[in-house]
């Protein structure tokens, strides 16, 4: 098993999934989405995975190697049209 220590967060329509990985396990955990504030509900999934691994999470941030953040809120906002009116901005060679 490698020594990295990693966090892994899906937020879900329904719910937000974590896992933890490093070299003393893995871990999973799975708390309620929070909208709006999808932020909230990544915080509360790290908490709760730490919760699982009997760690701080401070302690686990600190020693994190990678954070990986899978979501469908873009697409969702997308798909429904809704969200605010944003714009993007590129680099001469990007655009659309």
């Amino acid at each position: 098993m490698s020594n990295a220590t990693c966090i892994g967060i899906d937020v879900g329509g329904t719910f937000t999934d974590a896992v933890l990985s490093d070299q003393r396990g893995l871990w999973r955990a799975k708390v309620p989405t929070t909208v709006p504030d999808v932020g909230a509900g990544v915080l509360d999934a790290c908490e709760a995975v730490a919760r699982r691994a009997g760690r701080a999470l401070d302690a686990i941030l600190a020693s994190t190697d990678r954070f990986g953040l899978g979501t469908t809120v873009v697409t969702n906002l997308i798909a429904t049209r809704s969200g605010r009116r944003v714009g993007l901005l590129t680099t001469r060679g990007f655009e659309a």
